[in-house]
């Protein structure tokens, strides 16, 4: 083989924002003549599954709903090309919300509230007091298994809802006064208390858990984590009690991210807030056990050590935990008016952040528009890789499947642009929205930059790996042109995997030089 001496120069500018790094694969409309609204989704290897609520007529697929009340509940089916399969509907005389659904080996689990009477399929449930919380579970093929309702005298409510490796079930939510948990009373101390349950996978409860002040204190969302620990995140008013844990709010009402083991003991709780007020909305883990949070906060906040001052009234944030609890980003973005983050999601190399803007604002170099709601992708490391617009103002959902495609659920109306698609609703209400959005980070995995030399995993963390049938000299230089590393690769003799630890996150290029030919491609260090 002959040794070549390289000299590699290379100049860019690159925008990542603006990188069209993502499209919408499809999007579908479902809804009538009132208000419907996708509230929560999920989805299996083959299928995804839509929950929300709708009032008066509703048309899903190609089945006509109808309201038996001032609002039912919806839950959908569809497969991965956008395709119908089922829809079943949930009601009563008067008010039934879903809020939050999930999947586990072959069962989906819904929670919400209803009020008066609510009918699901054979089972009348009568609330005991203005609001009750259900818990469903649903086969795949839509047939109910089981239906449970837990409340007392005033209002009870079911907000977010996960399960474990095990097949339990975790529940939190909210309620006041007084309610029965199995054979377990809990008594509020103030306003709305935050409780947090487990059950089994037939709906028995195992143990619950009581938390909160003399405020009004709210669990927001809930997850497992490879481990089974449980971790939930809401916020709190004044003051609140965690286990033996006293929690002072430092403004109107503070964020919590609590880890608790599967026996239901506090593991750690951390806070984060600050003069107007926060809250958390939504909270992920990765393989790795770490701890994404995001939602709001208000003026000047604090996250651990960190100082953060919001653009507006309230922006929204993203933030990483280790699984100790230890802060290791705070990410903030905002307009000048009430921004929201609804959901988010990892896929260990990136971060999913579904979020609205009620103002004009200006993300890194990007323009949002007032009223738009969007799917921001960063890195794991907090690197903002891509923005894409999902409708009008509205608290979307978002989730991401094996494959790494994301699909999006929520609510829009008049008219909206969602990629090369226009929809229209047919008055001044809200309609059903679901979207599937594809990213270039899905099909990059491995890299052909010639038939005969494959380069991957594609983003990387730590290293990359190639592949050559031919002898080659390999080099790695930063978009300054700087040679970063050279190494001499020997077809069937070489080592196989090239250390990249040591780089900065970012764009790298990599040079590969045979006697014959001179390639180039793109790596993404993370």
């Amino acid at each position: 083989m002959k040794i070549i001496k390289l000299a590699i120069a290379f100049f860019f500018t690159l925008n990542f924002v603006n990188a069209q790094n993502s499209r919408i694969e499809w999007i579908k409309q479902e809804g009538g003549n009132s208000e419907e609204i996708g509230c929560s989704i999920t989805s299996d290897d083959d299928y995804i599954y839509n929950t929300g609520v709708f009032a008066d007529t509703c048309f899903i697929g190609d089945t006509v709903l109808i309201s038996n009340g001032l609002s039912n509940m919806y839950i959908s089916k569809y497969d991965k090309e956008s395709n119908f399969i089922w829809v079943k509907q949930f009601g009563g005389n008067d008010y039934v919300r879903s809020m939050f659904i999930t999947h586990n080996n072959a069962h989906i689990y819904t929670t919400g509230f209803f009020s008066d009477t609510a009918y699901f399929e054979d089972t009348t449930l009568i609330s005991k007091g203005y609001y009750d919380l259900f818990i469903t579970d649903q086969s795949t093929d839509g047939n109910l298994n089981w239906v449970k309702q837990i409340g007392g005298i005033e209002s009870d409510q079911g907000y977010t809802i996960a399960t474990d490796s095990y097949n339990n079930i975790y529940l939190s939510g909210a309620f006041q006064d007084t309610v029965n948990f199995g054979d377990t009373t809990l008594i509020s101390y103030g306003d709305y208390d935050i409780f947090l349950a487990k059950l089994d996978n037939t709906g028995n409860v195992k143990w619950v858990q009581h938390s909160g002040g003399k405020g009004t204190d709210l669990g927001l969302s809930i997850i497992s984590d490879n481990s089974d620990n449980i971790c939930l995140t809401g916020y709190f008013e004044d003051t609140a009690v965690f286990n033996d844990t006293l929690l002072f709010s430092l403004g109107f009402q503070d964020i919590f991210i609590a880890k608790y083991n599967n026996s239901g003991n506090l593991v750690w709780i951390q806070q984060a807030g600050g003069d107007w007020g926060a809250y958390g909305s939504s909270i992920t883990t990765d393989d790795s056990d770490n701890i994404y949070i995001t939602g709001i906060f208000g003026g000047t906040a604090f996250f651990g050590n960190d100082t953060v001052v919001s653009n507006g009234e309230f922006d929204i944030y993203v933030a990483k935990y280790d699984s100790s609890g230890k802060l290791l980003l705070i990410k903030t973005y905002g307009s000048a008016g009430f921004d929201h983050c609804k959901s988010i999601v990892t896929d260990n190399d990136f971060i999913y952040v579904s979020c609205n803007f009620q103002d004009e604002a200006l993300i890194e170099d990007t323009l949002l528009l007032e009223q738009t709601s969007h799917i921001f992708q960063f890195s794991n490391t907090g690197q903002l890789l891509d923005i894409i617009q999902t409708g009008n103002y509205y608290r979307n959902e978002c989730i991401i499947d094996k494959r790494r495609d994301v699909y999006v659920t929520g609510a829009f109306y008049q008219t909206q642009i969602f990629g090369d698609t226009i929809l229209t609703t047919t008055g001044f209400h809200y309609d059903i929205f679901i979207a599937k959005i594809i990213y270039n980070n899905t099909g990059i995995e491995k890299i052909e930059i010639d038939p005969k030399i494959k380069i991957y995993p594609n983003p990387a963390t730590s290293y990359i790996n190639i592949e050559s049938d031919e002898d080659a000299i390999i080099s790695i230089v930063n978009i300054n042109g700087q040679l970063l590393k050279q190494y001499l690769f020997v077809k069937d003799k070489s080592e196989k995997t090239f250390d990249i630890s040591s780089f900065a996150p970012g764009l790298y290029i990599i040079k590969i030089q045979t006697e014959s030919k001179i390639l180039s491609g793109k790596i993404i260090k993370y």
